[in-house]
């Protein structure tokens, strides 16, 4: 499994990890600045000028009644939030103790579910729809016929992750304060929107969905390099973990590390405006074009890769203080070594972790209305609607800690595995033997699945002593 001592590199060739190596990509986060200045002050201005209500929606202007708002629903969803923070850790106790299980379950339900709808679909004689949801059946069994040998290394990733949020639970709250400023964002631009669309012209318009999807970019790329320069420093320090890791790591993604975020944002911002555009194009006759939804489908595949490899990305941001072009550069060998493992293992946790937080959301959704319902139930069904998006949003950001730290665990552990057997002795092994057992499977004549490391340890040699990040 691990590379022989010849392959190793130079130890004088490996960059210095959790220091700043100065200011990256200034240009990017002055331009960023700029715009969100100019966004939040218009925004201010707008919310100023609208008299708000707490007891209507509608001010009746239009000859009809007042639309009052019933206090159950207000009771309901802060109801919601809690009980979405609660269920947010069990969750994490559940899937640490059980994650193995939870993999399994989430996959053969997924084959369950699209195989029993299947066989509704045609007894009912909607042939088509049967035929789609059987071969999505199919495709799922064989998807897990193909990978299953891989589930015991997801596993132990999975595992490995959320013990990184629970001794770093200052992380969930970087990503809720992540969330929150998002939706205040949203609510900024839309007034600032509503107050100046009309008046404005196709670049303006242009400009302010770009300013949209730019911010909304960065302060979730903010949030996921908070978490893996967390989860980087677990891993090569779990043993002597500096002071208030999650601070440091914070500091670093608002400062040093910022325009590299902001440009690696901007790129994949400039993919949604561009596919926003072509999803709008619209013939003579208002029908969507073949064209613009052929080139709207390819931008979204584009975009989608690039923001999957942008997480990976973001790591080496986060451990090394790299630029975005060479984070880029160095991402794309890795990709070439353990590209098709990282995919994998993504997207068998995905699938957990996304049916896991549905399931969660409707149980929120049922339970939070209950105990403010009146007799007549007349509000429920928009109780439970309002309560499942809020636990569906709160839920999978609750969740984004675990999976940003999977990633950054997953680099880790692919340049530097040797690492572990000193800092964490039991995650060690565990993966080494997940490891061997994915290899086992596969011909001897095979490539591993995983590559040796890339990092300079040699066998036998002590590893090189880590220091705290600058500042902590």
């Amino acid at each position: 499994f691990f590379s022989p001592p010849a392959m190793q590199p130079p130890l004088s060739s490996v960059p210095v990890r959790f220091t700043s190596a100065g200011y990256k990509d200034v240009l990017w986060a002055v331009l960023f600045l700029l715009q969100l200045c100019v966004v939040v002050a218009v925004g201010l201005n707008v919310a100023q000028q609208i008299n708000w209500d707490s007891d209507t929606v509608f001010d009746g202007t239009d000859g009809t009644e007042d639309f009052k708002i019933p206090a159950s629903i207000s009771y309901s969803l802060i109801t919601s939030v809690i009980l979405s923070a609660v269920m947010g850790t069990l969750m994490m106790l559940i899937l640490n103790a059980c994650a193995s299980y939870f993999i399994w379950v989430s996959n053969a339900l997924q084959i369950l579910f699209s195989g029993a709808f299947a066989l509704i679909a045609f007894a009912v004689g909607d042939v088509a729809t049967a035929l789609f949801l059987g071969l999505l059946c199919t495709i799922n069994v064989v998807w897990l016929w193909c990978v299953w040998q891989r589930i015991p290394f997801a596993s132990v990733m999975l595992q490995a992750a959320c013990e990184v949020a629970y001794s770093n639970i200052a992380t969930v709250f970087v990503t809720y304060f992540g969330v929150a400023l998002q939706v205040t964002y949203f609510t900024f631009w839309v007034l600032t929107v509503a107050a100046m669309w009309d008046s404005a012209s196709p670049p303006v318009q242009v400009m302010l969905v770009l300013m949209l999807f730019w911010s909304w970019q960065v302060l979730q790329n903010v949030v996921h390099v908070t978490i893996t320069g967390v989860a980087c420093t677990w891993y090569f320090m779990s043993r002597n973990m500096p002071s208030y890791p999650t601070l440091g790591a914070l500091r670093r993604s608002l400062t040093s590390s910022f325009g590299s975020i902001c440009l690696g944002s901007l790129v994949v911002a400039l993919l949604q405006l561009l596919r926003a555009i072509a999803s709008s194009g619209k013939a003579s006759d208002g029908s969507v074009t073949f064209m613009g939804s052929c080139f709207a489908c390819l931008l979204d595949w584009i975009e989608a890769s690039m923001e999957y490899f942008n997480q990976y990305a973001y790591v080496q941001v986060a451990m090394y203080g790299k630029s975005f072009v060479q984070a880029s550069k160095d991402t794309w060998s890795l990709v070439k070594d353990c590209g098709i493992s990282a995919l994998i293992n993504d997207s068998l946790i995905s699938r957990t972790l996304m049916l896991t937080v549905f399931l969660a959301s409707i149980a929120v959704g049922i339970l939070a209305p209950l105990p403010f319902q009146d007799p007549e139930w007349t509000w429920y069904a928009l109780e439970v609607f309002l309560g499942f998006l809020i636990a569906l949003f709160i839920l999978s950001s609750f969740l984004k800690v675990v999976h940003s730290s999977i990633q950054a665990i997953f680099v880790c552990y692919a340049e530097q595995p040797e690492v572990l057997q000193v800092t964490n002795p039991k995650l060690a092994s565990e993966l080494h033997d997940a490891v061997a057992y994915m290899n086992s499977s596969r011909p001897a004549t095979s490539a591993p699945l995983l590559p040796g490391p890339m990092g300079p340890m040699f066998p036998g040699q002590a590893p090189p002593v880590y220091g705290p990040p600058p500042g902590d």
